[in-house]
């Protein structure tokens, strides 16, 4: 325990939110674009950190978190409000988590989503989901690090 506060000192606590900010906001860009997907997560720095939760319309969240662990090895929870209000995934990065781990946590469920979307489109044809227009793959698939990761010598 002593360890996590010397750490937590040494880069600051609004150096590990920026971080934690960052993580969440490199995979809920890219999913956000898909209309089925709803973020449950405010994007409001007072209100949220690194902790996203999202849920997908026409999809059990059991089954996208078990595919998650099945197919890519990626941890999560899932997560439901009150009196089944709602029932999500919940993803909880960590300072020492990778861009690359969150990039890759972004291209399993644009394939998780991309292939259900297919399956959609084969029962119920074209008139079934709006077409929605994608960015340009160069800017999403980047995995370099993000300046807030370097680490400071405390003062």
């Amino acid at each position: 325990m002593a360890e996590a506060i010397v750490f937590h000192h040494s880069i600051g606590g609004e150096r590990k939110a920026a971080r934690l900010r960052y993580l969440r906001a490199r995979w809920t860009d890219r999913i956000r674009k898909y209309p089925q997907v709803k973020l449950l997560t405010s994007d409001d720095r007072a209100q949220s950190c690194g902790i996203g939760v999202f849920e997908v319309e026409g999809m059990e969240a059991l089954k996208i978190s078990a595919r998650l662990y099945e197919s890519w090895r990626i941890v999560n929870h899932r997560s439901s409000g009150c009196e089944n209000e709602y029932s999500g995934l919940r993803i909880t990065p960590n300072v020492y988590s990778t861009l690359h781990i969150a990039c890759q946590f972004a291209d399993a469920m644009e394939e998780i989503l991309t292939r259900a979307f297919r399956r959609q489109h084969q029962r119920t044809g074209p008139a079934a989901h709006p077409a929605r227009r994608r960015e340009s793959g160069a800017e999403q698939h980047r995995y370099e690090d993000h300046p807030v990761t370097e680490r400071q010598a405390p003062s």
